[in-house]
């Protein structure tokens, strides 16, 4: 079923048009799955099957493949540290053989790429903050869940192969803005504040200029003024698309 919004609400926007219909038509799941991604036979099965073994779960999500490099992983969950922003995407670059036996594996965040949620985490932590627009956003929706109460689980016998860079393409200035304006936004809502939140917006201006001046994805020149644009937006309060 199509809903038309009839406007781009970005990534948390569309998903909370998707995820209102979803609850008012009294799911008790929700599944978030973007549209370049492919799931293997039994993933969305095994999602439920973690969801009904783990009461403490709210978020359940599976092993990202590269679509690319099918025998790498490009997630398995996300670790993320308030103190500094920093995030991770857990074994990265790995080859599948390398996941540890254990099939569920509680993370910080997951990607929200593919996504299974339950129906209380959106009743007690709310929906997907929507002045994220693109990026980040899963993140931030994951810790919030876990103040409530809700763990997020990676379920590793659970696979799904991600294309990436879709929406906006891997080698657009306007991927390493958001990145940056977003990263931002995160390392304020999270962690302490005072001067521990200047020292974290710090780290995570450096992280994305470097990010945008060695990664080789968009123009060196082009790349750093998208972070200067993201930095500058976010302490100017702006998060217009």
């Amino acid at each position: 079923e199509v809903v038309a919004t009839n406007a781009n609400l970005g990534f948390s926007g569309g998903c909370n048009v998707g995820i209102r219909k979803a609850l008012a038509e009294g799911a008790e799941l929700v599944l978030l799955v973007n549209s370049d991604v492919v799931l293997e036979p039994h993933a969305i099965e095994r999602l439920v099957a973690a969801a009904r073994a783990h009461p403490d779960g709210g978020v359940f999500a599976p092993v990202l493949l590269s679509r690319e490099e099918p025998d790498r992983i490009a997630s398995a969950g996300i670790r993320y540290a308030p103190a500094t922003g920093r995030m991770r995407q857990i074994a990265a670059g790995q080859p599948v053989s390398m996941l540890p036996a254990v099939s569920v594996r509680r993370v910080d965040a997951a990607s929200g790429c593919v996504m299974l949620v339950r129906r209380e985490v959106f009743a007690r932590a709310g929906l997907l903050d929507e002045p994220f627009f693109f990026s980040f956003e899963d993140i931030e929706f994951c810790l919030r869940a876990r103040r409530h109460g809700f763990e997020t689980f990676c379920v590793q016998n659970a696979i799904a192969y991600h294309e990436g860079g879709r929406s906006i393409g891997r080698t657009s200035p306007n991927r390493l803005y958001y990145a940056a304006r977003n990263h931002l936004r995160l390392a304020a809502m999270t962690g302490e504040g005072g001067g521990g939140r200047w020292l974290r917006g710090g780290i995570v201006i450096a992280l994305n200029a470097a990010y945008a001046l060695l990664s080789g994805e968009t123009p060196r020149l082009r790349g750093f003024f998208a972070v200067a644009r993201g930095t500058r937006d976010h302490f100017a309060g702006r998060y217009e698309r």
